[in-house]
């Protein structure tokens, strides 16, 4: 597995988040139409009141993070970036390179919020670092890794000055 993944993609399978799906040449990201994501400001503030509508059922605890989960994957990942995308049903583990940038599909639905992705390598969770299953074990929706190489290496490592132990529910902040 390369050492330059920067985000994992988790569905929750019991409980927290579900709303990732993997498609053939794409990843989808929250199922709910927020509208064109795009158009926000480049802020997390600028997301809280358009994440907050469109979640009425989520915890006030909750909403932090998924506020800086739609934000990172309208404005934070890129294309080139590396990413995971977690299978907890087969037990594998799906490497691929982002492709596009953000993308609103308004007759797509379920899927709405899309990014092209050129799917290149699938693995068991066997043949996963194991630095790297620990960082998702736990969390669902997106989780920031940085570089591999630093976790593999003992280092901590950041994005956006969020340290990934506390990018946890309730813990992010705008």
């Amino acid at each position: 597995m390369d050492s330059d993944i920067r985000w994992i993609f988790r569905a929750g399978t019991k409980g927290g988040f579900s709303e990732v799906e993997r498609m053939e040449y794409e990843i989808a990201f929250s199922f709910r139409d927020l509208a064109d994501l795009s158009q926000l400001p480049n802020s997390r503030g600028a997301f809280r009141g358009v994440v907050g509508a469109g979640y009425p059922d989520l915890r006030a605890s909750q909403l932090p993070l998924r506020i800086s989960q739609l934000y990172w994957f309208v404005h934070r990942m890129a294309p080139a970036d590396r990413i995971l995308h977690i299978d907890e049903r087969l037990e594998i583990a799906h490497e691929g390179t982002v492709a596009s940038r953000y993308r609103y599909v308004p007759d797509g639905g379920p899927f709405f919020n899309r990014r092209a992705v050129r799917w290149t390598s699938s693995r068991s969770f066997d043949d996963t670092p194991s630095k790297l299953t620990e960082l998702w074990r736990g969390q669902t929706g997106i989780i920031p890794v940085g570089s591999l190489s630093r976790l593999e290496a003992g280092a901590p490592d950041s994005l956006d000055g969020v340290l990934l132990g506390q990018v946890r529910p309730g813990t992010v902040s705008g």
